[in-house]
């Protein structure tokens, strides 16, 4: 056997052992959330999210990845971990970044399936919202019909 071909085997067989991080870059750590269920509706169960002891989401069908929109909405990125009560690993661990532009469909007709995250329009979005809005002016959202 060529002598190439024999070292090419030999590194193969016996990797490169793991190296400690560079002093000068912080460890990479993950963020961690907590779920529990809070409810159960017709479409599955409804979960709060926290994080770092705070409510992050109060009621959500897709946890993980909801939080995932949530957090990177604060300017949050890395790993996340997605913790259950009692347990002692976590459910799931994600690249915030990369799972924010995911959901899951599930419907009648297909499911439960990844696909890409798109945003509710804005319109509907604060016609529904809870939030300190101003209501929108009469007709702007959905034409309103002139009292009689």
């Amino acid at each position: 056997m060529p002598q190439d071909m024999h070292e090419a085997e030999s590194e193969a067989s016996h990797p490169t052992p793991l190296r400690a991080a560079p002093r000068d870059r912080p460890a990479v750590t993950a963020h961690r959330i907590d779920i529990e269920v809070v409810g159960l509706g017709e479409r599955g169960h409804r979960y709060r999210v926290t994080y770092e002891g705070r409510t992050l989401i109060a009621s959500c069908r897709g946890p993980g990845l909801d939080a995932c929109r949530a957090l990177l909405a604060l300017g949050i990125t890395g790993r996340l971990e997605m913790w259950r009560p009692g347990k002692p690993w976590p459910d799931m661990q994600l690249d915030i970044e990369g799972a924010a532009e995911w959901t899951v469909l599930e419907n009648e007709d297909e499911g439960p399936r990844l696909v890409p995250w798109r945003p509710f329009p804005r319109a509907a979005r604060d016609a529904v919202s809870s939030g300190a809005v101003s209501p929108p002016e009469r007709g702007v959202i959905f034409p309103v019909p002139e009292p009689a």
